[in-house]
């Protein structure tokens, strides 16, 4: 989960959640015929999957993305992660069905170490997230068009060490938020599948603690108040079933991160470190497509291609936001036996080099390469 040890290319939610959006490019909205991309990708699928159904399993992240300053400080990113996820559904009748998810969404992770600030090498960490618990119901309202509404509980853990020129200072706090999402899945036709799903805004208060270590050797306390204001999304997708064994799929994704920018740090004795957490960040806009082919009825075979632009502007671009543009090749297989599946996939990603404009001026660039396992 991404509280501690989890990891996220830039300051948003996961490219992929589950093998199927893995392989696919994430272009499951208007598929979420398995467990997983129903429960994170469009609830209303929910209703597609027959008795009860269980799944789990894990992202495997290396993110290396380097960050070289004017000055000549050189360093990569050294906090790779694994996020963990897992499902439960029930169908209880022909037009009912209900699930809960558990799966990290909505963080960012890095850790650049050894930065040489007025002659103190500190490190800069910024490992922050929000894990979901989805309580879901999914109702078929006619054989061509279902709903599915969910509520999201989330909690919120931050960690961020932030060098300063007075000393190095240590942020720690959590908190709980909550949302709501919505989603309807349309099939016009026995080829086509069209699906649509919105997530509403979640602000997350955070409260906790604060150290500062001074470079005269001192060590001062504070609280913190932080207040994160995650954004409210919008995607959308088409899925073309060209024969009974091929189906083909894309995506596209809104998400509010300009709403992100209101999060701050309020201290309360050390008011002159209140700041915005982003003070120039942009709305996003993703996309994907994907293919899955089925060459016999155990095996699915599943590849994609997605695409995300950055948000965060230049002006804000920091070794804690190293906000990077990617593009993801990916690939996917499934094994079925019986009531039993065995998926992995893996994903390589290729970063956009960006200079920053602001306080952390120099180059940001860098790749990713993703595994997964579920069961």
């Amino acid at each position: 989960m991404c509280i501690r040890d989890s990891l996220y290319g830039c300051i948003m939610d996961p490219a992929a959640i589950g093998a199927k959006s893995f392989g696919m490019g994430s272009a499951v909205v208007a598929l979420s015929d398995d467990l997983i991309s129903a429960l994170y990708f469009n609830p209303a699928g929910l209703i597609q999957l027959k008795g009860e159904n269980v799944a789990m399993g894990g992202l495997f992240i290396d993110n290396c993305i380097r960050y070289k300053s004017p000055d000549g400080y050189s360093e990569e990113n050294s906090a790779p992660g694994f996020i963990p996820f897992f499902g439960y559904s029930n169908k209880l009748s022909d037009k009912i069905s209900v699930g809960v998810g558990m799966y990290s969404t909505l963080g960012i992770g890095f850790k650049f170490r050894n930065y040489n600030l007025n002659g103190v090498k500190q490190d800069f960490n910024n490992i922050s997230g929000v894990m979901c618990m989805s309580p879901t119901i999914s109702y078929m309202i006619n054989p061509k068009l279902s709903i599915g509404v969910q509520v999201q509980i989330g909690y919120t853990k931050s960690e961020i060490d932030i060098p300063t020129p007075v000393g190095h200072l240590k942020n720690d706090s959590d908190g709980f938020g909550f949302a709501s999402a919505i989603g309807f899945l349309y099939k016009p036709t026995p080829f086509l599948n069209l699906g649509i799903k919105w997530r509403s805004s979640m602000k997350t208060p955070l409260e906790g603690d604060v150290d500062l270590f001074t470079i005269d050797g001192q060590k001062l306390d504070d609280s913190l108040d932080l207040d994160l204001y995650w954004p409210q999304m919008l995607e959308f997708g088409m899925a073309f079933r060209v024969r009974p064994d091929l189906v083909l799929s894309v995506f596209g994704k809104w998400a509010d991160w300009s709403y992100f920018g209101n999060s701050k740090f309020k201290y309360k004795n050390m008011k002159d470190f209140n700041t915005k957490v982003c003070a120039n960040i942009k709305d996003g806009i993703r996309w994907g497509v994907g293919a899955e082919y089925k060459p016999w009825e155990n095996l699915e075979l599943r590849c994609g291609y997605f695409y995300n632009p950055h948000s965060v502007e230049s002006e804000s671009l920091s070794p804690l936001l190293a906000d990077l543009s990617y593009e993801e090749a990916r690939v996917g297989i499934d094994f079925k036996f019986g009531k039993f599946n065995f998926a992995t996939g893996f994903i390589y990603t290729f970063f956009h080099s960006r200079n920053g404009k602001g306080v952390f001026s120099g180059s940001y660039k860098g790749f990713m390469p993703i595994g997964i396992t579920e069961v």
